[in-house]
């Protein structure tokens, strides 16, 4: 019987000592990618087209030196895709945000305004990107 005390008294103390002892519980850290961690298509006035690495800043051409946007698609119903330049800047917090749109050649206007058709001027929707395109875009293909 009194083994038994003092067995269970011994394993109690044994748990008493390891919950004082044992390390601070780690508290993962998630990380958030942003425009600067993934390649982007990027695309000049002068028609160049690239795949570079994402910025806030407007980045020079690789073949002509003139700023280039970063390209995003967006769909109308009617009309299809349309290519749209977007613009970043930094948010209060320092992450990149989304600032400004461009369709074609024209004015720069909020990226908190929807984006118009260039033909019919009715709102359009970005268009999401196939993920085997994205992982596989810029390898060559085998064949």
């Amino acid at each position: 019987m009194w083994s038994l005390l003092l067995a269970m008294s011994a394993a109690a103390l044994a748990f008493t000592a390891w919950l004082w002892w044992r390390p601070a519980p780690t508290v993962p850290v998630y990380y958030r990618r942003t425009i600067n961690d993934v390649e982007l298509n990027w695309k000049c006035d002068a028609g160049h087209s690239f795949v570079a690495r994402g910025q806030v800043a407007d980045r020079p051409c690789a073949m002509c030196d003139q700023p280039a946007f970063v390209i995003t698609p967006f769909e109308c119903p009617k009309h299809g895709v349309t290519e749209v330049a977007a613009r970043f800047t930094y948010g209060a917090d320092g992450a990149p945000r989304l600032s400004q749109y461009r369709v074609y050649q024209g004015d720069w206007f909020p990226a908190m305004d929807s984006v118009p058709c260039p033909h019919c001027s009715f709102p359009m929707v970005r268009k999401q990107t196939d993920l085997p395109d994205a992982v596989t875009r810029g390898k060559k293909k085998s064949g």
